[in-house]
């Protein structure tokens, strides 16, 4: 009997810039929420931050959640949870980010 172990990749970290497609999460808490069990890592309202796309500092209640497709990746398919800052998210269909968490969609839950 052979055992075949398989890595799934929950979460996709940026270092260096990558350029994104992104589009708003509707249901912004069960996002927000996603994006914490995946990543592990909590938002706090009031505790500041770095928008991984402008690199500005702000609280974390400014903070929303996006679908984000990778366009520099080998699997154009895939799509993720990321969170901008309010300016970032809203006023752009792709941006640049850098040094940065990403949790993957399970395909099922994706909804536009």
């Amino acid at each position: 009997m052979h055992l075949i172990l398989l890595k799934i990749i929950m979460t996709l970290y940026i270092r260096n810039t990558e350029k994104l497609i992104i589009k708003f999460a509707h249901e912004q808490k069960f996002w927000l929420n996603y994006w914490v069990k995946k990543c592990g890592f909590k938002i706090e309202e009031n505790k500041p931050y770095k928008c991984p796309a402008c690199k500005e500092i702000f609280s974390g209640r400014k903070f929303k959640a996006y679908f984000a497709q990778p366009t520099n990746i080998t699997n154009p398919n895939k799509w993720y949870i990321i969170l901008l800052c309010d300016k970032c998210g809203e006023y752009s269909e792709r941006i640049e980010v850098s040094n940065t968490t990403m949790a993957l969609v399970n395909d099922k839950l994706k909804k536009d």
